[in-house]
């Protein structure tokens, strides 16, 4: 009996002690199992990597001319029309074209003068008759004044004669003058250019019965062109007979004029007042045509960037301003006049601020910079490049 309780006693043992291995080894290999998976001590955090390289210059003051913007059109500076001066004849002759360059006097077109001369043939020949009824009356006025002074005429027939005479030379003069007349209107049959220049429009058509007045071409004096623009009246005391001016075309083809005349009324409605610029000869432009002219005005010194330092946002010029530690930040600018790819800055900027004139369009306020070109007369900016 007391063997079965030993035996009963080790048994409990055993089973205490194996429980208590078995808990032991779990617990080591949790150990283990959390030491091998043990999350990575965080990084030290890194130093902001600048995301572009950009070329900068520093904002500077310097002599820029002010400019007046507006747009016309095309026009020839003087033009004449071209028209008959008699009616119901025909246009037998046009000997231009349009685009033709004429000079002054040049025979131009014909109308029918055939009824003229032989109208103005039957008045030379009344004028003939005309002639010849005077010289006979001034013969027999000079028989009578003989035949008077011996007494074989009386005062009367004498004074007779002395009046015929008058009469027949008043019928000279009055025929003399329809022949005039007539060939006056043979004369302007032949048409001829008012002045040297070009001709502007298409001519009529030949076999054409015309009336005084009908236009038969238009004629451009000197082919010289301006360009009419509207000026608010608050420029136009900066703008003077005689200035340069720029003028661009629809193509984006540059001119060069200056201005020719100022209109001495400003309409009371718009404020508007027209300024003409003149082109010079050869241009190759032809009125009708679209331009934008801009008026040279007076210098001043003014705080100034480069063109390519400006980007748009909602619809407002912005540069980017860099600081020392190469961060960029959008600032607002109010510009003037631009000049040989230089812009005016009115406000917003100061002398010296750094501002981004290559890579500008890439960046956003905040942005980190690298600066390949650091001031104005450095080498010349880069083209911006992302970094590494």
């Amino acid at each position: 009996m007391a063997t079965k309780i030993m035996t009963a006693r080790s048994h409990k043992t055993y089973l205490a002690l194996t429980a208590l291995l078995i808990a032991l080894a779990t617990m080591a290999a949790l150990r283990a199992y959390g030491r091998g998976n043990a999350e990575p001590a965080a990084p030290a955090a890194a130093a902001p990597r600048a995301s572009l390289t950009v070329a900068v210059e520093a904002v500077r003051t310097e002599a820029i001319a002010s400019s007046i913007s507006a747009t016309g059109t095309v026009a020839a500076w003087q033009e004449a029309t071209i028209g008959s001066e008699e009616s119901g004849l025909r246009l037998t002759d046009v000997l231009v074209a349009e685009g033709d360059c004429v000079k002054a006097g040049d025979v131009i077109a014909r109308l029918d003068a055939s009824l003229l001369k032989a109208q103005l043939a039957e008045q030379k020949a009344a004028v003939t008759q005309a002639q010849a009824t005077l010289q006979s009356a001034i013969s027999a006025a000079a028989r009578a004044d003989k035949l008077l002074a011996s007494n074989a005429v009386s005062a009367e027939t004498a004074e007779e004669k002395a009046t015929a005479v008058k009469t027949d030379q008043a019928g000279v003069e009055q025929a003399q003058a329809a022949a005039d007349k007539l060939q006056a209107e043979l004369d302007r049959t032949t048409i001829r250019a008012p002045f040297d220049g070009v001709v502007s429009s298409k001519p009529a058509v030949t076999g054409s019965i015309v009336q005084a007045g009908t236009e038969l071409m238009r004629i451009m004096r000197d082919g010289r062109l301006e360009v009419g623009v509207l000026v608010p009246e608050k420029d136009l005391p900066s703008i003077a007979v005689g200035q340069s001016a720029d003028v661009v075309d629809a193509a984006g083809r540059r001119f060069a004029g200056n201005v020719s005349s100022i209109a001495q009324t400003v309409n009371s409605t718009t404020r508007l007042a027209t300024v003409y610029v003149a082109l010079a000869e050869g241009s190759g432009l032809k009125p009708g045509m679209f331009a934008r002219v801009s008026i040279a005005g007076p210098t001043s010194l003014r705080l100034s960037v480069a063109e390519a330092a400006l980007v748009w946002q909602d619809g407002k010029p912005v540069v980017f301003v860099i600081d020392g530690a190469g961060k960029a930040s959008a600032r607002p600018v109010t510009v003037g006049a631009h000049l040989n790819g230089r812009v005016a800055v009115e406000d917003g900027l100061s002398e010296g601020d750094r501002v981004v004139v290559a890579g500008a369009g890439f960046l956003n306020d905040g942005n980190l910079v690298r600066v390949a070109a650091a001031e104005a007369g450095a080498p010349a900016a880069q083209a911006p490049e992302a970094a590494r």
